[in-house]
C-alpha cells in the first residue's frame, strides 16, 4: 500500500515589496506550495483569521499600516501554535519580539533558500 499523496502545502506570504513578493510567489507555487498573498498586516490577519488552512506563515517585519511582521505572527501563533513562521527583514530591530521556534532570514535571501526551510519545517525537522 502506497501512502496517498499529501495536499500541498498553503503559505502566508506577505511582502510590501510587489516585485519581491510576485518574485517569491512565482517560486513557492513553482514548487507546488499553495500562496495566499498579503501587502499589509492587516490583510496577513484577516487572511489568518478566515483561512484555517494556511500552513506556514512567511512574513516580512517591517510592512506599511499598523500591523508589522511580529504582531502578524503573534497572532498566527495564536491561532497555530504549532505551524512554522519564518521572517525576513533587511532592517529588524527588535529580534527579541520573534515567537518561539521561528526562523529570520535577513534580505536578500534566495528563494531556494525560505523553500528549503519550509520543506524541512513542515517534515518536523529542525532547521540546521
Amino acid at each position: 500500500m502506497t501512502d496517498a499523496p499529501k495536499p500541498p502545502l498553503t503559505v502566508l506570504t506577505v511582502e510590501d515589496n510587489v516585485i519581491l513578493r510576485t518574485t517569491i510567489v512565482l517560486e513557492f507555487e513553482e514548487v507546488g506550495f499553495t500562496v495566499i498573498e498579503a501587502g499589509m498586516g492587516e490583510e496577513a490577519v484577516r487572511a489568518i483569521e478566515t483561512r484555517p488552512d494556511i500552513d506556514v506563515l512567511f512574513t516580512d517585519v517591517r510592512l506599511p499600516g499598523e500591523i508589522d511582521g511580529w504582531e502578524i505572527a503573534r497572532r498566527f501563533r495564536e491561532i497555530h501554535p504549532e505551524r512554522p513562521i519564518i521572517y525576513a527583514s533587511a532592517y529588524a530591530p527588535g529580534a527579541e519580539r520573534r515567537v518561539s521556534d521561528s526562523l529570520f532570514f535577513p534580505k536578500p535571501y534566495r528563494p531556494s533558500q525560505i523553500i528549503r526551510a519550509i520543506e524541512r519545517l513542515a517534515r518536523g525537522e529542525p532547521e540546521v
